[in-house]
């Protein structure tokens, strides 16, 4: 019996118009009369505001307390729902008992309905009267019949009126979903039990704890062991969080590491996404995570990322990501296992991907030195031990054997009585595997005949044909969805929205699981399926295809796939195309191989052929990448596949410095594009030719490229490619020596990133507005924005982005002679590059190491190592810094042949095209050591050289030193303005401090250096 009353009616009647309170009254009645008739209750009456619910008469149910208990904590739900919609607070108290009541029928206007009088009655209404507001009180009968299913407090005893002795009262907390339903009794495992026992005792002892590894074949019972192992951590204090891996039929964001992580931030797996958001919120707000792991928890929870950190994703690398998550993961494993010792348990890892056995290694290790137990179980084939880290401490392996004989034979008796012929038939059969040994004396409790199965495949078919035609229609098309589903899915297969799992619960065939059900075990599902004809497989995978359209791309392909539909590969297409949207680069890349073996002809295979490329190429597999899209060419079968082909083709090329092959195949991609009108492709094929003619000092055809790719990307319609394209017109203009039009381009570039979260792009183009920023002599912001851009960089994983703004920065910190600071960026860049293996870039950081060594005097160093690197230089990137460190390399000698055959080599390349930083640092370099040659003149032909380059847009940073130049080239007597004293006070305001000195030294007259 339950009674609901709503706190406060008297209040209400008199605050509320009367055609207002008869409206709230209305649908508290309406919304509450629904609830109870949902879970298979009745409403006996209303009276007053009161309302009357009966569970288990005229129809009864196992499980009526329970229906009865929800009822009541859904209730206080809807009250808090209709709250905001009435705009006043509205609570309600619940009663509910348990006992023997009398019913009589009675006829209501044409409705049969029934009467129900005793003390059962008077005591669910008393305690309704007793509960406070939002409490669910449950008699002791009540409680004894809901047992482990709820969390409850006792709230003492209360003495009825009528009934003659006190009745213990509990309060409900809440309902335990994952408890475990109608397991079989458990024999056995004496062993198994003392060790994980004694495993458990040491942990909470010592602060220390080991992996434990349950290893055995199908049905030996591995979870019904666990269920006990569970049972005794958490007798034992321990907290425990857990898992499943499952083979087929998870969704996206399922994994077993995600559920593990919602079990440690919101106490239960299968969390709503209100309550991952608001727990993820308060871990935040307590200050118990950083902000910045609130990317990687977004994406462990499956939670949506806020519009400030999609940029930031999407600038990342897939390393850099799957770092992220497993450091997230870590750190709340630790910060569970620092408040109580815990049990984290995760079974059939022999189904787990990569990313999840990394994860789980991880894991491990933290539960070396933590008050904790990993547990995992696994079959034998597939178990994870076998590809183990050799550097990280395998767990402890128990490797499950069959039952014996005697407690194979203790199982059957707790299951039936007696010891017949049949039930020693069954033992024989089931060879000490309890899963097969339940069901086949399942069978013989059921069953009319004594035939023995000869597989659990038969047996479960036994025992399904003796169900009722909805059950097994049921089990069977459950089978389909797979090992663990949802309610509502399996309502929409068999078309009946009030069909009751508990039935099959009870039959050992499903166990209930949170919000739905999964098969008793994994042997009886695919028992089931393998039972259906094809043609009723292929129905059903079809119906559930359509069912999950929508809803979950992976899931859709998967039951296409399996219903052998046409659609499949275009199906699988589109489910990577979504995983490779939220980066699941590894899961994208399986869906789209699937997809790749059930393609027919060449139209289905191109598509998806383009895309595996594309993923290869994010994961860093660049080789593996062009061999694809090479693939895509011998198909020839669309134009646009062949051009798109192209285009990685050059990608690839250009990652592996392949750059004559990378033109010429854009120069193919180009001419198909063309032909076929493909803008967006066109777009691309310019902005990658533009990039590649950067490098090689063709200034005039960088220009040309990036503005087509511009031109092309506004008329497609693409920010995306836009964006591409204003970052390339930057590298054009700076290129040229042009750096006020290149900040222009670059601002540009990066206004477009914010608005449209462009992140990658965003993260390969910060630093060079601190790079420009320089020639316009804005160091100190040019300094905030490379060590900015840099720690951007680390933090997405941007390797190449990370260096180039780490040598900027080192090139701001020389200017303002903090050399220390300058070395430190320098040596990071460095590491980074040997890392990478971008060894274009150490040339450049080098040169810092020489500058700071020439400036200590430690010249003989400087110049080894500018030579080192101009042996690099002259055959790769002549062009792209030769004559930069040929300038330093003359700033390092003392011999006066090497500093002219330096700076000539340096005016050869010049002449010969290049990008315009060697322009700059050259002719600075140039004028610097000429002067400290005494060779004036030199030094003045380098002043006028460097003023010719920047004649079409003066810059700051050239202007400054050219003045520089001239006036230390004067005599001091013909400094009557005090030019000197204002360059050096100039210099100072700017941040180049390093051109100072000689300016000071100079202004003191003939005695001072120059």
């Amino acid at each position: 019996m339950l009674f609901a009353d709503l706190a406060g009616y008297t209040r209400l009647s008199t605050e509320l118009d009367p055609e207002d309170l008869h409206a709230l009254i209305g649908e508290y009645f309406r919304r509450l009369d629904a609830l109870v008739s949902r879970y298979g209750g009745i409403v006996e009456r209303h009276i007053g505001d009161a309302v009357m619910g009966v569970f288990g008469a005229p129809v009864a149910h196992d499980n009526d307390a329970l229906r009865a208990v929800r009822v009541g904590l859904d209730i206080h739900k809807v009250l808090e729902e209709m709250s905001q919609e009435f705009g006043r607070p509205l609570e309600g108290h619940v009663g509910i008992a348990a006992g023997e009541v009398v019913t009589a029928p009675r006829d209501r206007q044409g409705r049969h309905e029934f009467a129900v009088v005793g003390e059962t009655v008077n005591l669910a209404s008393r305690l309704s009267s007793r509960a406070q507001g939002g409490e669910v009180l449950i008699s002791d009968a009540v409680h004894a019949l809901v047992g482990p299913r709820i969390g409850s407090e006792s709230v003492g005893e209360l003495v009825v009126k009528g009934i003659p002795h006190p009745v213990r009262v509990w309060r409900v907390l809440g309902t335990c979903d994952d408890a475990p339903e109608h397991l079989a009794p458990f024999v056995g495992r004496a062993r198994e039990l003392a060790r994980f026992s004694a495993c458990l005792r040491g942990c909470a002892a010592e602060g220390r704890g080991e992996g434990v590894l349950l290893e055995g074949e199908a049905g030996i019972g591995k979870s019904h062991l666990t269920e006990q192992l569970v049972k005794r951590a958490l007798d034992g204090g321990f907290a425990v969080h857990r898992s499943y891996v499952l083979d087929f039929g998870a969704s996206s964001g399922e994994g077993a590491v995600p559920a593990l992580a919602r079990s440690l931030v919101c106490g239960k797996a299968r969390a709503t996404r209100e309550e991952r958001q608001q727990a993820a919120e308060a871990l935040f707000e307590r200050g118990t995570l950083p902000g910045e792991r609130r990317l990687f928890l977004n994406d462990l929870l499956d939670l949506p990322q806020p519009v400030e950190l999609r940029a930031l994703r999407d600038a990342m690398d897939q390393s850099t990501r799957v770092a992220g998550r497993q450091r997230v993961f870590v750190e709340l494993a630790e910060l569970a296992c620092s408040r109580s010792p815990v049990l984290f348990v995760v079974e059939d890892v022999h189904w787990a991907d990569a990313e999840t056995l990394s994860q789980l290694h991880a894991l491990s290790e933290v539960v070396r030195t933590s008050s904790a137990v990993l547990l995992l179980t696994s079959r034998v084939e597939g178990s994870p031990r076998h590809t183990w880290p050799a550097e990280k401490r395998e767990p402890r392996v128990m490797e499950l054997a069959p039952l014996g004989d005697d407690e194979a034979l203790e199982l059957a008796r707790l299951l039936v009585s007696g010891e017949s012929q049949y039930v020693k038939q069954c033992i024989e059969r089931a060879r000490g595997n309890p899963l097969f040994l339940e069901q086949l004396v399942r069978h013989a409790s059921d069953s009319a005949t004594f035939e023995v199965p000869a597989s659990i495949q038969s047996l479960v078919l036994a025992r399904m044909d003796r169900l009722p035609a909805a059950s097994k229609a049921a089990i069977q098309a459950a089978s389909v969805i797979g090992q663990r589903f949802d309610l509502a899915a399996l309502h929409h297969l068999i078309g009946d929205e009030s069909f009751d799992c508990e039935p099959l619960v009870r039959e050992a065939l499903f166990d209930r699981v949170s919000d739905g059900f999964m098969f008793k075990h994994v042997l009886i599902r695919d028992g089931v399926y393998a039972s259906l004809l094809r043609a009723k497989r292929r129905e059903v995978h079809l119906k559930l295809a359509a069912w999950y359209l929508g809803k979950d791309a992976n899931l859709r392909a998967q039951h296409l796939d399996r219903g052998e539909s046409r659609d499949a590969p275009l199906a699988y297409l589109e489910a990577a195309q979504a995983a490779a949207s939220t980066y699941r680069y590894e899961q994208a890349l399986s869906l789209v191989r699937r997809g790749r073996e059930l393609a027919r002809d060449a139209h289905e295979k191109g598509p998806l052929l383009l895309l595996e490329g594309e993923l290869l190429r994010e994961l860093g597999a660049v080789q593996d990448s062009l061999a694809i899209y090479r693939s895509v060419l011998s198909l020839a079968a669309d134009p646009a596949w062949v051009c798109r082909a192209k285009i990685g083709l050059a990608g690839g090329m250009r990652v592996s410095d392949d750059i004559d092959g990378a033109l010429a195949c854009l120069d193919e991609a180009q001419a198909l594009g063309t032909e076929q009108g493909l803008t967006a492709e066109l777009a691309q094929i310019h902005y990658l030719r533009g990039s590649l003619y950067f490098p090689r000092g063709n200034l005039v055809g960088c220009l040309e490229q990036h503005s087509a790719a511009h031109a092309y990307a506004r008329r497609a319609g693409l920010p995306e490619r836009e964006a591409h394209a204003l970052s390339g017109l930057g590298d054009a203009y700076y290129a040229q020596g042009r750096m006020q039009s290149a900040r222009g381009y670059f601002h540009e570039c990066l206004e477009l990133c914010r608005r449209f979260g462009f992140g990658k792009i965003e993260a390969a183009n910060r630093f060079m507005i601190a790079t420009v920023r320089i020639y316009m002599n804005e160091l100190e912001e040019a300094l905030a924005d490379a060590l900015a851009s840099a720690a951007m960089a680390a933090q997405v994983g941007h390797k190449r982005a990370e260096i180039i703004s780490r040598l900027t920065a080192g090139w701001i910190l020389l200017d303002y002679q903090r050399d220390e600071e300058a070395l430190e960026q320098a040596s990071q860049g460095l590491a980074l590059a040997g890392a990478l293996g971008a060894r274009r870039f150490e040339p450049f950081l080098n040169e810092t190491v020489a500058r700071v060594l020439i400036r200590r005097g430690e010249r003989r160093k400087a110049r080894e190592l500018l030579e080192s690197s101009l042996v690099y230089v002259r055959q790769h990137a002549a062009s792209f810094i030769g004559p930069w460190l040929l300038g330093t390399l003359a700033l390092a000698t003392d011999d006066a042949e090497q500093r002219r055959q330096a700076l000539a080599e340096g005016e050869r390349l010049l002449a010969s095209g290049c990008v315009s930083h060697n322009h700059f640092r050259f002719h600075q370099a140039g004028m610097e050591a000429c002067l400290a040659a005494g060779e004036t003149a030199e030094a003045l032909r380098h002043a006028a050289a460097l003023e010719a380059f920047t004649r079409a847009e003066p810059a700051p940073w050239s202007d400054f030193y050219i003045r520089r130049c001239r006036a230390l080239a004067r005599p001091p007597a013909d400094d009557p303005a005090g030019e000197l004293r204002a360059l050096a006070e100039e210099a100072r305001i700017v941040g180049l401090h390093s051109a100072i000195p000689a300016l000071e030294a100079a202004a003191k007259g003939p005695a001072g250096p120059r």
